[in-house]
């Protein structure tokens, strides 16, 4: 079981990293940042890139982690349940995974 602090974390995170007007303001930044075009002067690069920096790093969607929502683990998740490998296991014993059959070689 995860630390009730990192999964709390995670949450904050989640929050941050669903503001619509936060990831629009980000991607306009970064959209400055990396654009080729000629009527975009490098001093308007250079605000663009402070601005950018000013902001939470936090509010990268790359800095959020999958967790798994049932113990709040890491490592071993799998995208396709949404659950990591040892709940995934668990469930699908019960029968609470429908289609999942065990494998054995």
């Amino acid at each position: 079981m995860a630390r009730q602090a990192k999964i709390q974390k995670d949450l904050r995170l989640t929050k941050l990293n669903t503001n619509v007007e936060r990831q629009s303001r980000r991607a306009e930044l970064k959209k400055i940042i990396s654009s080729s075009d000629t009527s975009v002067t490098a001093e308007q690069k250079m605000e663009a890139a402070f601005a950018l920096q000013k902001r939470p790093l936090n509010e990268s969607k790359s800095r959020q982690t999958n967790r798994c929502p049932q113990c709040g683990r890491i490592h071993g998740y799998m995208r396709r349940f949404a659950l990591c490998r040892l709940c995934v296991r668990k469930f699908f014993t019960q029968a609470y995974l429908p289609g999942v059959v065990k494998s054995s070689w």
